[in-house]
């Protein structure tokens, strides 16, 4: 009983802190594209950052849409491979303030989808 107590109550934490985030600005709102862009002589874009992944091929991928023709499920589905890279960086969180909903969108009935898609 203690269990599903807690777990409700998790569940209502996390529901009530989502929902007060979600009523902040976005300042993420075209997703990744939000962050993976040219700035100045930086190149984050998604082409140029999979240029870095050894064995990735070449592929000119500005969009998540692209990404997804690939990576939707398997070894390297991006739900198994982007939160622990994003969750762990030392940039995403804690320099440029990222979090769930800086690549999901949550619908007012709660549903959570990935920005772009």
């Amino acid at each position: 009983m203690k269990k599903v107590a807690f777990i409700l109550l998790l569940a209502f934490g996390t529901a009530l802190v989502l929902g007060t985030v979600a009523l902040a600005e976005d300042k993420f709102p075209q997703g990744c594209a939000s962050c993976h862009k040219v700035e100045g002589d930086k190149d984050y874009s998604l082409s140029a950052e999979i240029q870095k992944i050894k064995g990735h091929p070449a592929i000119k991928a500005n969009d998540v849409k692209v990404c997804m023709g690939c990576h939707k499920e398997g070894k390297f589905a991006f739900k198994k491979v982007l939160h622990p890279i994003h969750l762990n960086s030392q940039v995403f969180g804690p320099k440029l303030g990222g979090n769930c909903l800086s690549c999901h969108a949550m619908s007012p009935e709660g549903e959570m989808s990935v920005k772009g898609l």
